[in-house]
């Protein structure tokens, strides 16, 4: 898939989100949001601000040459950082699973529905730009970064709420083993056309 593409594209709407997801939530939920869309705003900018500043300082500290040396360091790092924050979403599921396996079922279920039609949309929105292109732009856009939100409202959702995140973990991680067989397939079909 083109990486590249991907890349640029994740940059800038991760950097319009302090903008646009206030508009969205104040669209969607209205009045009953429990952080003003300016404080929302404010509270994204400054996690991505917090974030892009710390990473600019340790590439000038330690340089771009000595990262890439350690790339597999920080990769096994941020896996280690992606399970502690998969944990601790996940920390009341296994009881809710036991408690209401109905809603948990629904909440899944519907997790996979979203994440398979933003995917295709988007794939099928774009095809004219080429599949590979097209499939790169769906395959990002449906591993949508929810946790970002869920820190900036400093997690005052509703339970329900807190469930449907949860689950709707499982399609974002487990999407490259199930669309391993379509890739396959559809990146030897643009190979041979």
């Amino acid at each position: 898939m083109d990486a590249t593409l991907v890349l640029v594209t994740l940059i800038t709407s991760t950097a319009l989100v302090p903008f646009t997801a206030p508009l969205f939530a104040l669209f969607f939920v209205g009045p009953t949001l429990s952080i003003s869309p300016l404080m929302l705003a404010l509270k994204l900018f400054a996690i991505l601000a917090g974030a892009a500043l710390v990473g600019f300082i340790l590439r000038r500290i330690l340089g771009a040459r000595t990262i890439e040396q350690h790339k597999d360091r920080v990769d096994d790092f941020n896996i280690l950082v992606l399970f502690v924050f998969v944990a601790a979403i996940m920390e009341s599921v296994g009881a809710r699973i036991l408690t209401s396996p109905l809603i948990c079922v629904v909440f899944a279920a519907l997790a996979f529905i979203v994440f398979f039609a933003i995917l295709f949309l988007t794939t099928f929105l774009f095809q004219s730009f080429g599949w590979n292109k097209a499939f790169a732009l769906g395959f990002m856009v449906s591993q949508r970064n929810m946790g970002l939100m869920l820190a900036a409202t400093g997690g005052a959702l509703p339970e329900l709420t807190w469930l449907y995140f949860a689950l709707s973990q499982f399609p974002i991680y487990l999407s490259p083993q199930l669309l391993r067989p379509l890739i396959r397939r559809f990146l030897v079909e643009t190979k041979q056309d």
